[in-house]
């Protein structure tokens, strides 16, 4: 199974997804390959740097088959059957990238609460739907290979705030994913622990139960609660 993290703005906590949901995966016995194809930055490399420099986690919680990818028409074979193969793509808009989208089998699109956010996949004018963004269009490129391809929005790094601008966005970002069908999740709220992990290379899944604020329990359960629609995906589409 391939998993593409993607998008073409910045700034999403795309990389701090991602690196969660590769951890997940490890933990439930899967096994992983992980590709930063997200050049110059390579934030998910720092991040899987920090971990294996971490010396309180077992060994036995970092995955070993991990690809950092400057060239991105070189990328590793993802050939073997009962692998995830998680790939961290740039945020911009590239050919070999949407040829990338094409390889997914599931694509994860991180988006904040922004109107500038939802205009890279549909295009509002003066309120009313115009036409697609950029990114939508390497989402149909990945239809034309993989028709049973699933597409999450997951909006991340939302606030705890409920202003009437956030209401706005949730209730467009719903409207739009039954008008070009993706499932639409929350993903990682904004949170000053994430940025305290980065350094560790831990993730919250990592922060012993005893040690854990509700804030930690909930960033849990968001990461679970998408790793499950992952997992029945899986279920549904390679267990026929």
């Amino acid at each position: 199974m391939i998993i593409v993290f993607g998008g073409i703005k910045g700034g999403t906590g795309k990389s701090t997804l991602a690196f969660h949901i590769a951890t997940c995966a490890h933990m439930n016995n899967k096994k992983i390959v992980t590709i930063d194809c997200d050049f110059p930055q390579f934030s998910f490399s720092k991040y899987y740097e920090n971990r294996k420099k971490n010396k309180s986690l077992d060994e036995k919680l970092i995955w070993q088959n991990h690809h950092k990818i400057t060239d991105l028409t070189k990328l590793p074979d993802m050939i073997e059957k009962d692998t995830v193969y998680l790939i961290d793509t740039p945020g911009k808009y590239d050919p070999h990238i949407t040829k990338i989208h094409g390889m997914a089998d599931i694509i994860i699109s991180p988006v904040n609460d922004s109107f500038l956010d939802i205009d890279t996949i549909m295009q509002l004018d003066q309120g009313k739907w115009a036409m697609p963004g950029y990114y939508y269009e390497t989402i149909m490129e990945n239809k034309k290979y993989k028709k049973d391809s699933m597409w999450i929005v997951v909006r991340n790094r939302s606030t705890h705030i409920n202003s009437k601008h956030k209401r706005t966005v949730e209730e467009r970002l719903t409207e739009l994913s039954k008008r070009i069908n993706f499932t639409l999740m929350q993903g990682l709220r904004e949170r000053t622990i994430f940025r305290e992990l980065f350094n560790e290379g831990s993730t919250v899944l990592d922060v012993e139960s005893k040690k854990m604020s509700l804030s930690h329990l909930a960033a849990k359960m968001e990461v679970k609660l998408l790793w499950k629609t992952i997992a029945d995906y899986e279920k549904t589409v390679f267990n026929k």
